[in-house]
């Protein structure tokens, strides 16, 4: 057991107190023995931001001190990174902290790697005023916040490291009392301190976790005219674009915010984001992170429209053929049931995806289900569609433009009958197939290479065949 460690102060990191009992000992050639007194063992590091190890920690540290398991909780960032995670993640975190290894920062912040170790000069003046030693602190440490919460003052970038170390950084060889103090101007970082203020004094007593703080987001962003693409849908490109205005935070907090596929992930509750992150977004969004918070403990904010199909979404993002069909079919009637009476229009608008989807792979059962265009423009949008899908079921009969089996009275209605399609389909078609029309053409034209005289009601020259 060690003879000397210090009492927690007030949101002051475990890796502070650890560096100041073992500071005595960095010069000389007892750090691993005392190493092994606090810890256990000579393998094991001092930890960072996110202790490890704490109940060999707790063993080997007079009771006097007070390190029970609220307290190391308190002296870690586990209250900024425990209510974004769902409940097995928070359980194994916890195992982690107490009994095993915990992984990098990196892991629970994405693109912030190896961060250092920041102080605020107005808070360590306050120390050296009071007499008390100087310390880390939780909040000036959490990567991606750069500003003091309590004085507004840009915070001490240093270079001693945060990560797991072999030899803790004793805070007093590093603060400076004589650093000039800077006040911050951007109002999203002083927000942000702000946001992760609060989080940490709830003490993880809100915990939604990152899917309902997910599917929160999306809704607040869709009451947005400009981010609607449809009904189901963000338009994540306009999100990224508007993003670029404040890219200096951004890419400081998180660079991938700027690109649309890692966006897109966050939003669609395929990938976690961290309580930075969500506090830019909902920031970005109009509100502060306490509102996306009292937003998403809602109970019915995982069955949300948005959370639904983003659900859906990546159940059938890998899916093809009759799956994804019968997915992209059953929104599309569940809509029309939901909203009686909408025009081709308007599902085209709403529901531009599915819409999309089912025009290309099965236009047939699309032209019966769904609603009548009205003609114009806009009814011509789902023939190359027809086309493409047509072409494609012909070939199927004979790649290559194999001959078919030739038979007395050989023409584009056997040919059509015979693949399974309508035989007036060319006819009522008006020239809007180019494409199956020029593979029948080919089909039947004679050896001589003129194609067969057509019976029935004359159209136009186009249609020779039929």
């Amino acid at each position: 057991m060690t003879g000397y460690y210090p009492c927690l102060q007030d949101e002051e990191l475990v890796m502070s107190t650890t560096a100041a009992s073992v500071s005595v000992y960095i010069d000389g050639s007892n750090l691993l023995r005392e190493r092994e007194r606090l810890l256990g063992s000579v393998g094991f590091s001092f930890g960072g931001i996110i202790p490890a190890h704490c109940r060999a920690l707790q063993a080997n540290v007079p009771s006097v001190v007070g390190l029970t398991d609220e307290a190391i909780l308190d002296g870690s960032a586990y209250h900024i990174v425990a209510p974004v995670l769902l409940s097995n993640e928070r359980t194994r975190l916890l195992e982690k902290i107490f009994d095993g290894f915990v992984r990098t920062p990196r892991d629970f912040f994405p693109g912030q790697s190896s961060p250092c170790l920041n102080y605020c000069v107005a808070c360590a003046r306050e120390d050296n005023e009071l007499s008390n030693r100087q310390c880390w602190r939780v909040l000036a440490n959490i990567p991606g916040n750069n500003t003091c919460a309590k004085h507004g003052l840009l915070l001490i970038r240093t270079k001693a490291r945060s990560s797991h170390l072999s030899i803790p950084h004793h805070a007093e060889r590093w603060i400076d009392l004589k650093s000039p103090s800077v006040k911050s101007r951007n109002g999203y970082d002083i927000q942000l301190s702000k946001d992760l203020q609060w989080l940490y004094r709830l003490k993880s007593q809100n915990c939604p976790g990152w899917k309902n703080l997910a599917a929160a987001l999306t809704v607040v962003l869709s009451k947005r005219l400009e981010y609607q693409r449809s009904r189901h849908y963000l338009d994540v490109d306009a999100i990224v674009a508007d993003l670029g205005k404040i890219s200096d935070i951004a890419r400081r907090i998180a660079p991938s915010l700027l690109h649309r596929v890692a966006l897109a992930r966050i939003l669609y509750q395929r990938k976690r984001a961290s309580a930075p992150v969500l506090s830019l977004l909902s920031q970005f969004a109009g509100i502060d992170l306490e509102g996306l918070f009292r937003l998403a403990s809602e109970p019915g904010i995982g069955n949300t429209q948005y959370a639904r199909f983003a659900a859906d979404r990546i159940r059938f993002r890998g899916a093809k053929g009759p799956a994804r069909l019968t997915a992209v079919k059953g929104r599309l009637k569940q809509f029309l049931l939901e909203h009686p009476g909408t025009s081709r229009t308007q599902l085209d608008k709403l529901c531009a995806e599915d819409t999309r989807y089912a025009m290309r792979h099965d236009p047939i059962w699309f032209a019966k289900e769904m609603p009548w265009p009205i003609k114009g423009f806009k009814s011509r949008q789902e023939w190359p569609f027809r086309d493409e899908y047509y072409l494609n079921r012909l070939r199927k009969e004979w790649p290559d433009h194999r001959e078919p089996p030739r038979s007395s009275r050989l023409g584009a209605k056997t040919i059509l009958r015979m693949a399974g399609l309508p035989a007036f389909l060319l006819i009522n078609a008006q020239g809007r197939l180019p494409n199956t029309l020029r593979f029948i053409n080919d089909l039947v034209r004679l050896p001589d290479g003129s194609l067969p005289y057509r019976s029935g009601k004359r159209r136009r020259d186009s249609l020779r065949c039929m």
